[in-house]
């Protein structure tokens, strides 16, 4: 089994795709991703694995697009509503090491490329000890594959120092805050929180939604609904809040992706792909035209080399 190597350059675009969403998101748009989350599997209390939202038909769609356009594709674990084994599978040392060994056998079996932990949430300091017990025992048992290991935190998250060593990556979910969910400014807070817990910028990629949230009711919706019922709002006024939905339209998107490029973050995490809208519509295609490096003309080549310039 061949595995991509653990070197992850900079900057990444992460986005994650839920097993109800991949027959919605097309084999160009997973192409426009550095690293693809297909959010699926849960942990049981005893260790073992709980595949009931894994579909191997979708296998064949996220190979093929990852054999194609070379991106690096992870495994989730947990997530909302998908979290109630950790803490079980992780009272001890010997089941952090049992769920850690079953996952990087699962990766290897099946040829993902890393395991993307969500842990929603832990409740004390003693389960968040042991979730990093279980990043490091995971990061261990991968060493010899190659495989990455992340992790979604929230900004009022804590996480300690053996766990911040051991991620490859924070995926930081800096939206879902009350009120308007995703401001830029409040995204920049969850960011110093990472650093404060000793996240170094370059592991940290800064989420954002392709979604919006009502600021008072908590109902959210998809940008491409929003974007098809308030186009003249969005595109053309360029706000970021309709009707009481607060959201990330394209001026700020692009705000967020030069914020990431200017303070050497990892890059942009995205929830979730399936929510994006069409064409040149889509967020994704802004974020990526806004983070790929361009390509160096010869002639630019040239003129730094007489120049002298760097």
């Amino acid at each position: 089994m061949l595995f991509l190597p653990a070197v992850i350059s900079q900057p990444v675009i992460v986005g994650y795709l839920p097993q109800y969403s991949v027959a919605n998101v097309s084999e160009a748009a997973l192409g426009r991703c550095t690293d693809v989350a297909y959010f699926s599997l849960e942990p049981n209390a005893d260790g073992s694995i709980n595949e009931k939202n894994f579909s191997s038909s979708h296998m064949e769609k996220l190979m093929g697009a990852k054999k194609k356009h070379g991106f690096r594709l992870l495994i989730t674990v947990g997530g909302w509503g998908r979290s109630s084994g950790f803490a079980a599978a992780t009272s001890t040392k010997a089941g952090q090491k049992n769920l850690a060994s079953n996952l990087v056998d699962w990766c290897e079996e099946y040829g993902f490329d890393g395991v993307d932990y969500d842990w929603e949430h832990p409740k004390n300091a003693e389960e968040a000890a042991n979730y990093a017990g279980l990043i490091k025992a995971t990061k261990d048992a991968g060493r010899a594959s190659n495989l990455l290991v992340t992790a979604a935190l929230a900004g009022w998250q804590t996480i300690t120092p053996e766990g911040v060593e051991a991620l490859d990556r924070v995926h930081l979910m800096a939206y879902d805050q009350g009120g308007r969910h995703s401001t830029l400014r409040g995204s920049i807070s969850d960011v110093d929180k990472m650093i404060a817990l000793g996240f170094p910028k370059p592991k940290i990629a800064m989420g954002v939604p392709f979604y919006g949230r009502h600021v008072e009711k908590r109902n959210s919706i998809t940008y491409a609904s929003l974007l098809e019922r308030n186009r003249s709002a969005i595109l053309e006024e360029g706000l970021d809040e309709v009707d009481g939905m607060y959201f990330n339209g394209p001026a700020t998107m692009k705000q967020k992706c030069d914020y990431a490029k200017a303070e050497g973050l990892a890059g942009i995490m995205i929830w979730e792909l399936g929510h994006d809208a069409a064409g040149d519509d889509s967020l994704l295609s802004l974020i990526h035209k806004e983070l790929t490096p361009k390509p160096v003309k010869k002639e630019d080549s040239k003129h730094r080399f007489l120049f002298g310039g760097g």
